[in-house]
Parts: C-alpha cells; sequence; structure tokens
C-alpha cells in the first residue's frame, strides 16, 4: 500500500501532466506567486522609507501612531460588542 503524505498530490503517471499547457499554467502560477512577494517586499519597504521620514521630522511619530491605533482599536472592539448585545 502506498503512503500517502497529505502536503504533496499523489504523482501522476499519465503524460497529461506535463503537457504544454500544463506547463504553462504552473509557469504563470509561479511567475504571480514571485510577483506578489515582491510587491509584498516593496510595501513593506515603502511603510519603512514613510516611518523613517516621519520619524526625521516628528520624533517619536511611529510610537505615538502605534499608541493611537491600539486605542483606536480598543475603541473599535467596544462599539463591535456593544452594537451585538
Amino acid at each position: 500500500m502506498p503512503e500517502f503524505q497529505f502536503n504533496q498530490l499523489p504523482e501522476q503517471k499519465n503524460s497529461a501532466a506535463e503537457s504544454p499547457e500544463n506547463q504553462k499554467v504552473a509557469q504563470q502560477l509561479e511567475n504571480l506567486k514571485r510577483s506578489h512577494s515582491q510587491r509584498h517586499q516593496l510595501t513593506n519597504l515603502e511603510i519603512w522609507a514613510l516611518v523613517s521620514t516621519m520619524d526625521d521630522f516628528i520624533p517619536g511619530f511611529w510610537s505615538r501612531f502605534m499608541v493611537n491605533r491600539q486605542v483606536a482599536f480598543k475603541e473599535f472592539l467596544e462599539q463591535k460588542k456593544t452594537k451585538g448585545s
């Protein structure tokens, strides 16, 4: 009895899995994954540059922003709780 691993598909023995159409789709998926990863990294870099610049102009900007964000989030949760009751 073959042993199955849940994170892998069983091997296909037909040549359809290696058809040019399937290879093209697999390549497009790989390109999409790479593009998504690069966009995520670029967004992180842009946020870091913005925070660094704001901290240069207004020292403590990021820490104050994060405190305000935490307070706003707690207020949001309280509003959701009171609306739900």
